[in-house]
């Protein structure tokens, strides 16, 4: 669709109401009654302008929470245990809320253990959440958060818990837990868990609590007890467990981030103070307790706008002593626990002394803050109308309709009355376009545009393409419905001829064309180009087949084409979309489709090759063999043949080349059955098989080498396997005899072969066995066990003469014998003990037949 884009909006009315689904204060006004542990009274009633004390139904605890309606007026408050509507009396249902009977106030020395929220989209309910004591008799329920849902549209609008009482959303949380409005329209739980220091946020909607938290790992001690304060923006967190740990927060996504410790060190006792923002988020006011008492010394001013925590830390200031549970009043002013009393800081925003400290502002009175009271988190919900009128210019579309302002980009939930998601809108029809959104925190729009068309709408040209090298373009023209102004047409080329008059042109080539639309007010040319499509047939089928198999020819072609002709390169012919074809022959053909349509025709080619089915076989020269020798296969095979593989029966495969002989050697005797699979591009595998025998060798064994004595008896040397039918012996001195005698030292080997043809060969070596066993180490200690170094002689008793001589390692002659027998060296020189070490020795011996011997070696003299 052509879209004519000069838009001209005139602007005639911008309207914008705003109209408040609930009536909406400052925020304080619902906390404009607070109520404490006590002392002499135990609330404040600052609905007045001036804070007035009064006496409440809570006796003790850390836990409690408020909420008064958006003209300050009281209607119920709790200590996390039991809750009271606001003329003091126990709520219908309030009593032991958390179904616990087992356990006497659970929640109500839980240090900032409760928080009340009202419940997202509906002005008669609220959440009432806790958490049970971990340091107050919660027992097994310590650290568990449970929350209630009281309706204050029932019981005369003296409320009532609903649903069932304490319903359960988590465990393993520290005592300190409070409530921020998020950005959409929702409001987040905070609290921490006692192991691993992590910040969770659970979100709050109009659907409920989503019971899954957003989970920032903080890095914070394990503590069980501490406290959470928000800023009044809610851009920033101060957390406490033996330190002040200042956070972002991200009000959309429910994520804290960029922790800072605003100590250097942690301080034991941290976890029960509870600092405070100054209403502009400038300032953060924050205790410091004395380790030895636990008290509270110094409360100091911390400067947030200079961004790091060691700057904030080096420029704090100290505004006064014995400081802690610190609250931000409806009033703007800064309320906090002092020796028994309430002060008051009374210009927080303003820098050091300049903040005003005032003391003791309700005299005589003994009163302590506890836990609390709570901040209440509210959703300031909006509803902002605007009403534009707009006329469009001669033949204009107006587009982009947008929200006002055009840039924000903080909303959600777009929808336009057409269905449209987007922040933008693009009309050319007159009427009146609406869109819903919403915008942070929780502001609801509605923008409505009144659209009309005075001087008439450009009509829109439609366009048909033309087939490549065919004439058969058009283009026509349409208007919205309805309309009643009169239009007149001028259809040209690019040359500038007249083509047409009326609201057709038709029967073009591709190419540039005008079109001029008058009417009475108004005169326009258009240029648009009819384009030419390139349909294509085409289809997909395997290049290879099998012989006789059927193929799917699977048509790819345009959507465009309806009718179709198959010429498989065979005489045989097909007019089906997608058809199966199978080919009786082998060979290479070319298929050929032709597809028609409305205007184009096109023809796609693909050459097809058929495999032959023929089964691959092999052949070998001997089918019999002996372990060890090898075998060679050779395969015949077509030539469309694409893998061999070889399964030689002995657990052994091999893929080889198509058209290469494989050799195979068996190393166990058997009948084996040689497979050979064959591989075609496109028919299915088949295998040819022949069986080889494989014939064992014989066994020879001659067994361990061995050794003659001078002058000794002969060796027998035989095959000892016991091998039976051998045929052929065959000795390395050339006899064929089974057995032979072995008279001299010297290497002898046996070559059997048997019936089979099939051979072994075992060796053996003689050596000459007259040889001296010569000990490589004594100990001449005296204890009769080798206590002399002397060589025995072993497998000879014919020696005819005897030197043995031991040296020390500089070639000193230590010891001398030529005694065959004896007991040998003792150890000593010149009547002297030789030190332990190393000694050399050297022996000859020469035998009575005339055989000499020498040995020399090292002998280790041990102490």
């Amino acid at each position: 669709m052509y879209k004519f884009h000069n838009v001209c909006v005139v602007l005639i009315l911008l309207l914008a109401l705003i109209i408040f689904l609930f009536p909406i204060q400052n925020y304080g006004q619902h906390e404009n009654v607070w109520i404490f542990n006590g002392g002499d009274v135990n609330g404040i009633d600052f609905n007045t302008g001036q804070p007035k004390l009064f006496k409440s139904a809570i006796s003790g605890g850390e836990a409690q929470a408020m909420y008064c309606d958006e003209n300050g007026k009281l209607l119920f408050y709790t200590n996390g245990d039991y809750v009271w509507d606001q003329g003091h009396q126990i709520m219908n249902n309030g009593n032991n809320i958390w179904g616990l009977p087992d356990l006497a106030n659970p929640t109500k020395s839980s240090h900032q253990g409760t928080v009340i929220v009202p419940i997202p989209g509906d002005k008669d309910r609220f959440y009432i959440f806790s958490v049970i004591s971990s340091t107050g008799g919660g027992g097994i329920y310590s650290g568990n958060i449970y929350y209630n849902i009281i309706d204050m549209a029932l019981n005369n609008a003296r409320g009532d818990i609903v649903t069932h009482k304490g319903i359960f959303l988590g465990a393993g949380y520290m005592e300190g837990i409070t409530a921020i409005a998020g950005n959409h329209c929702n409001i987040w739980l905070l609290a921490r868990t006692f192991l691993g220091g992590s910040l969770h946020a659970f979100n709050i909607t109009d659907s409920g609590v989503v019971t899954k938290p957003v989970i920032s790992e903080i890095k914070q001690a394990s503590s069980v007890s501490g406290s959470i304060k928000v800023s009044t923006d809610g851009e920033k967190i101060v957390v406490t467990d033996n330190n002040y740990y200042l956070l972002d927060f991200n009000r959309y996504t429910g994520l804290a981030y960029n922790r800072q410790s605003l100590l250097p060190n942690a301080v034991f006792g941290m976890q029960f103070n509870i600092p405070e923002f100054s209403p502009d988020g400038s300032k953060l006011y924050a205790p410091k307790p004395v380790l030895a008492s636990l008290s509270f010394d110094s409360l100091y001013q911390y400067d947030l706008t200079l961004q790091t925590a060691e700057k904030m830390y080096e420029a704090r200031i100290a505004i006064t002593d014995g400081a802690n549970q610190l609250r931000l009043a409806p009033d703007g002013k800064i309320y906090f626990t002092r020796r028994g009393n309430i002060d008051r800081i009374n210009t927080p925003n303003s820098k050091g002394i300049a903040c005003d400290h005032e003391e003791a502002i309700f005299p005589n009175k003994q009163i302590g803050f506890g836990g609390g009271p709570n901040r209440i988190a509210i959703i300031k919900r909006d509803t902002i109308l605007s009403d534009t009128i707009v006329f469009a210019p001669c033949f204009a579309n107006v587009n982009q309709l947008h929200i006002h302002p055009l840039n924000d980009t903080t909303g959600w939930d777009y929808q336009w009355n057409t269905g449209a998601t987007t922040t933008t809108l693009t009309v050319d029809t007159p009427g009146t376009y609406w869109i819903n959104y919403r915008t942070p925190p929780c502001n609801f729009h509605t923008d409505t545009f009144h659209i009309s068309f005075p001087n008439g709408v450009l009509p829109d040209i439609h366009i048909d393409t033309t087939c490549i090298n065919a004439a058969n373009g058009r283009a026509y023209t349409s208007t919205y419905p309805g309309d009643t102004v009169r239009y007149y047409y001028t259809w040209q080329n690019e040359s500038g001829s007249v083509l047409s008059h009326t609201d057709t042109l038709k029967n073009v080539p591709a190419g540039t064309y005008k079109l001029r639309v008058q009417t009475a007010q108004c005169d326009t040319s258009l240029s648009f180009y009819i384009p030419e499509v390139d349909y294509r047939v085409s289809f997909q089928a395997d290049s290879i087949v099998c012989q006789g198999k059927e193929t799917l020819f699977q048509n790819t072609s345009d959507h465009h084409f309806t009718s179709f002709q198959w010429d498989f390169g065979n005489g045989a012919y097909s007019e089906l979309t997608d058809p199966l074809y199978s080919y009786p022959v082998t060979g290479r053909y070319l298929v050929k489709l032709t597809g028609s349509g409305t205007i184009c025709t096109d023809t796609s080619y693909q050459f097809i090759t058929v495999d032959s089915l023929l089964n691959g076989f092999f052949d070998i020269r001997r089918e019999e063999i002996c372990v060890g020798e090898s075998i060679t296969f050779y395969p015949f095979t077509h030539r469309s043949v694409m893998a061999l593989e070889w399964l030689f029966g002995d657990g052994i495969t091999f893929s080889g080349p198509v058209e290469r002989s494989v050799p195979h050697a068996y190393d166990r005797s058997g009948i084996f059955t040689v497979q050979l699979k064959t591989h075609f591009r496109a028919c299915p595998a088949d295998s040819h098989m022949r069986q080889v025998t494989v014939h064992p060798a014989p066994d020879v064994d001659l067994g361990g080498d061995t050794a003659l004595c001078f002058n000794g008896a002969s060796i027998t040397l035989y095959n000892q396997s016991g091998n039976e039918g051998m045929l052929y012996y065959l000795w390395s001195n050339g006899e064929t005899a089974p057995t032979i005698q072995a008279r001299h030292d010297g290497a002898y080997w046996l070559q059997i072969r048997n019936t089979f043809g099939c051979t072994s060969e075992d060796g053996i070596v003689i050596r000459k066995g007259c040889h001296i066993d010569i000990p490589n180490a004594f100990s001449p200690n005296g204890d009769g066990y080798n206590d002399y170094f002397f060589p025995r002689p072993l497998l000879s008793r014919n020696v005819h003469t005897y030197k043995m001589q031991l040296f020390d390692r500089w070639g000193q002659l230590l010891f001398e014998t030529t005694q065959p027998n004896g007991r040998g060296w003792d150890g000593r020189f010149m009547g002297r003990d030789q030190p332990e070490g190393v000694y050399v020795y050297r022996i000859e011996i020469v035998f009575g037949e005339g055989g000499r011997e020498l040995y020399e070696g090292h002998v280790t003299l041990l102490r």
